[in-house]
């Protein structure tokens, strides 16, 4: 699916029929993924319908179409399991695998992945809703006779970049939990578990689409790119690093090249080992530690 998003093409329908089919057999945590997915298949067709000039050129249509995605992904919001809640912990003092002053802890990998996944499409959404907003706001047509409509445009721009902001930071503060951060002082001599590859594929699409959107800081940016080049090298997952140079230069992946393409494959291929050994439960089963003690 990720894929598809990237290379701006619609989702297959067969997708969305065999996942319909499954949400009755699935557990309260499947079926919130599930219903994301919904919300995301919406999404990929949004973006793959800019690639038509008339569509692309209609941009109440496509502010329209991008509003009531934005919906879906409320409502997705309000109808998560509590198991999908995070805790955020804060840190006495910087650290450079902390972005901010504080990081979030997951139940496991698979739910962090699940908000990473909703975080960057959001993020790409509304990149989208402020490109045709300015697009609006910058027509003669609306600077006097329709004074209203265009502080309603303001308004929406002022919210998109907030969200886009938030969503970023997000991103963020999710990265220490998939490098077992959380766990550094619960080993004996502080030796956190070895973080997984398969960590580190969920992890670096979300990172990567954080640090190529338009509003985040120069600081952050830098940041991002680090730690992808982390994932690489702590993780195994050699397209990382590609991806770090690319988000350090704030340009933006149209397909991927013969290389990476040959990497992501080695990539897949490895995390699907971790899985068929178990591997994937260490990073899966954590046990909350008790930061009240």
């Amino acid at each position: 699916m990720t894929t598809c998003i990237i290379r701006r093409v619609e989702i297959p329908p067969e997708i969305l029929e065999w996942s319909v089919i499954a949400m009755c057999h699935e557990s309260p945590n499947q079926a919130a993924s599930s219903a994301l997915s919904f919300a995301i298949i919406r999404f990929s067709h949004l973006r793959s319908n800019l690639r038509d000039p008339n569509y692309a050129h209609d941009s109440h249509l496509v502010i329209a179409d991008a509003l009531e995605i934005d919906e879906m992904f409320h409502e997705w919001t309000m109808s998560v399991p509590d198991t999908f809640a995070w805790t955020s912990i804060s840190i006495p003092e910087p650290d450079e695998e902390v972005f901010a002053n504080f990081y979030d802890v997951y139940n496991d990998v698979f739910t962090a992945g699940i908000w990473n996944s909703f975080r960057s499409i959001r993020i790409m959404l509304h990149e989208i809703l402020i490109e045709h907003l300015v697009r609006l706001c910058s027509s003669p047509y609306y600077i006097v006779p329709a004074e209203e409509i265009l502080v309603s445009y303001r308004n929406q721009i002022f919210i998109s970049k907030t969200l886009i902001n938030t969503m970023c930071h997000e991103v963020c503060a999710s990265v220490p939990f998939y490098f077992n951060y959380h766990r550094r002082d619960l080993e004996t001599f502080g030796v956190r578990p070895p973080a997984k590859a398969l960590a580190g594929y969920l992890l670096m699409w979300p990172l990567y689409t954080a640090a190529v959107a338009g509003r985040v800081s120069a600081q952050m940016r830098k940041w991002i790119a680090g730690r992808l080049r982390e994932v690489c090298e702590v993780m195994g997952v050699r397209h990382a690093k590609a991806l770090g140079s690319i988000a350090a230069e704030k340009r933006e992946v149209w397909g991927l090249d013969e290389q990476m393409e040959e990497e992501r494959n080695e990539d897949w291929f490895e995390y699907t080992k971790e899985s068929a050994r178990g591997d994937y439960e260490s990073c899966c089963d954590v046990p909350m530690p008790n930061y009240d003690s």
